[in-house]
This record gives structure tokens, C-alpha cells and sequence, in this order.
């Protein structure tokens, strides 16, 4: 249960709740609809949602089959944090290979890779390119976007199992 001292008061803007909602939409329709001849996704029914963070639980299984990792993707909005848009892999929800991911992931220009807490492998939406993101004026184009992200996170991840 949260303590009194971390509650802080609260107004809604509800444009930014739209916002929200629309981010959310637009994420599911591009893992529903990401193909590709290296993996496959599976989106959890359990998403997961907390004080600072919120996204789709999927896991990402290499074509043959023989490597899975347990990822998370959405945003996160912690105060101390990183805020942004984000793809992740958890220790805990990796025990047996989360060291050879840790070892293996490489930087990519797609995202950026975040190593700052030792529990987590985040990939966080390039800052550089949430300007023009945000900016879009067409669902496509920040599908596209979102598409190349999250293709690159995937094959990021997996070329890390491997």
C-alpha cells in the first residue's frame, strides 16, 4: 500500500490523458501487427501497469525456437528516472539468461541503451528523435517509428541471447 508522503495532489489534463490512451492504442496495433523472419512476439494478457510505468508484457521467442526472453515495453514516468518511451528486460523475469543479455547487448542508433540500474536492460526511444515523433502529424508516420523502435529493441535483444 502507497504511504501518505508519497502522494502528491492531483489535477487532470485530460489532453494528456487522451495522449495517453492513444500512445497505448498505437503501441498494441504495432506489436499486433510487427512481423519479422528472425522472431516471433507473444503479447501477455497480463499487462502491466504501476506507479511510474505502464506497457505490454510479451515474450520474444527467436525463429527456431531455442531462445526466449521475457521483455516489457511502454512508458515510464518516474520522477528520478528517465522519462520516455522504453523496452526492457528484467533480471528477474530472465534468471537463466539475463547475464548473456547483459553481456550481449550492444548499442544501437534505434534506441538507446541504458544499463543504469543493474536489475534491468533498458532501450530507451532515441531522445533525439522524440521531437520529430511527437511532431508527426499522421498515425503512419508514428507507426513507422514505433515499428523501427521496437524491430530494433527485438533483434537487439535476441541478437544478445544468441
Amino acid at each position: 500500500m502507497i504511504e501518505l508522503n508519497q502522494l502528491k495532489p492531483f489535477k487532470f489534463d485530460y489532453a494528456q490523458l487522451d495522449s495517453v490512451a492513444l500512445y497505448y492504442w498505437m503501441v498494441e496495433y504495432v506489436l499486433n501487427n510487427l512481423k519479422s523472419e528472425k522472431y516471433s512476439i507473444e503479447i501477455l494478457d497480463d499487462n502491466g501497469y504501476g506507479a511510474h510505468w505502464g506497457g505490454f508484457f510479451v515474450i520474444l521467442n527467436n525463429k527456431s525456437g531455442d531462445e526466449s526472453v521475457f521483455c516489457h515495453m511502454g512508458m515510464v514516468f518516474h520522477p528520478d528516472l528517465i522519462t520516455g518511451i522504453y523496452f526492457e528486460a528484467e533480471e528477474i523475469k530472465n534468471p537463466d539468461t539475463f547475464n548473456k543479455l547483459w553481456e550481449g547487448i550492444k548499442p544501437d542508433p534505434d534506441y538507446d541503451l541504458s544499463k543504469d540500474e543493474p536489475s534491468y536492460i533498458k532501450m530507451f526511444f532515441p531522445e533525439k528523435k522524440l521531437s520529430q515523433l511527437m511532431s508527426a502529424t499522421t498515425v503512419d508516420e508514428q507507426i513507422n517509428m514505433l515499428t523501427k523502435y521496437f524491430d530494433a529493441c527485438f533483434a537487439g535483444m535476441l541478437n544478445a541471447a544468441i
